[in-house]
């Protein structure tokens, strides 16, 4: 019985024969198409091992593989766990914030834009605008005072007189002020004849 290929047991079968002393291992050799000296080697692994020992290195690495890939999955659950947990105690948080807890946990920032379902630009992205209201009290007051004295004037007039004042003030707050307190005059329309 020529064989290429023996599994596990099949080897373990062939060494206890000779470890049991019944036949000769040249015999034994002779019987299962094998050779001498691979039957030393499996007996000397057997001796060393058991059964474990026997099993051919493809199947040790195929076990290192999936030993190997379990490790890799149990870390995605460890992490998916932690993204969920965030997510659980932060449904109602801004996704900048949950963003913030998983780097804060260890993420890099493209997994946790990518748990979130967000992109990493737009975690950088910053709102342009006001980044607070102004306070305009002091500035009202002052255009009103010139109102008072000048009621002709308009919010270009006003500014070039803040401006000459010492107020370091744009011509479009102004606008912006007089127009939010109703201080703008009515621009003249010329009369279109029919």
């Amino acid at each position: 019985m020529k064989k290429s290929r023996f599994s596990a047991e099949e080897k373990m079968v062939i060494v206890l024969t000779g470890l049991k002393g019944n036949k000769t291992v040249a015999a034994i050799c002779k019987e299962y198409g094998i050779s001498q000296a691979q039957y030393y080697k499996w007996r000397d692994r057997f001796l060393e091992a058991g059964r474990s020992a026997l099993e051919s290195p493809e199947n040790t690495n195929q076990v290192q593989q999936l030993e190997k890939k379990i490790q890799e999955l149990e870390q995605i659950i460890g992490k998916q766990a932690i993204v969920i947990e965030t997510l659980k105690k932060d449904c109602h948080t801004e996704w900048r914030q949950i963003a913030r807890q998983l780097i804060e946990q260890g993420f890099s920032i493209s997994e946790a834009m990518k748990y979130l379902g967000m992109s990493r630009s737009g975690y950088y992205y910053k709102k342009r605008g006001y980044k607070r209201k102004r306070d305009d009290g002091d500035v009202i007051g002052e255009i009103l005072l010139l109102k008072g004295k000048h009621p002709s004037f308009g919010y270009r007039r006003i500014w070039a007189m803040l401006r000459r004042r010492g107020w370091k003030i744009n011509k479009k707050r102004v606008y912006r002020v007089m127009k939010e307190n109703g201080l703008l005059l009515e621009s003249k329309r010329k009369k279109v004849r029919k």
